[in-house]
């Protein structure tokens, strides 16, 4: 789940800081298989590259924070750009709602994590800062960023 610049995640930890060569950092956290959640931060830490994109991440959903903003992923190697506060996983809804009503993201996902058997009350958070925020989209675009860039 993503809220300004705050980045949070729970259960076994499934969101990851990565700072590049050239200095850029990001946020990455997943909901769905930790398998998944894996298979997408390597991809991130090996530079984005569409065509390396992992296989079968079926019923998971990732959140990308970079200065730029917030980005959504799924299955394909397409970065959405969101609104904040976003959320993500089995939970999200019902957090988002929450953080709507005024709760912080923390609360939230201890709102979500009482109706929902998937989400897990255990919160990590990470703060990013960003630069600016992204515009909705009618249509994807790719977040690439080449190796050794």
């Amino acid at each position: 789940m993503a809220s300004g610049n705050t980045i949070n995640s729970s259960s076994c930890v499934k969101i990851f800081e990565i700072q590049y060569e050239d200095g850029d950092k990001c946020i990455v956290a997943g909901a769905g298989a930790y398998a998944h959640v894996l298979a997408f931060l390597d991809w991130c830490v090996e530079g984005m590259i569409s065509e390396d994109f992992p296989k079968d991440l079926a019923d998971s959903d990732f959140i990308l924070v970079n200065k730029e903003g917030c980005f959504c992923f799924d299955d394909y190697p397409r970065g959405i750009p969101v609104d904040l506060p976003h959320t993500a996983g089995s939970g999200g809804r019902v957090a988002l709602g929450a953080m709507m009503a005024g709760a912080t993201p923390q609360e939230a996902v201890k709102i979500a994590a009482k109706v929902d058997p998937f989400t897990d009350s255990n919160v990590v958070t990470k703060v990013m800062e960003v630069e600016k925020k992204p515009k909705r989209r009618s249509t994807k675009y790719t977040v690439n960023k080449k190796k050794g860039a």
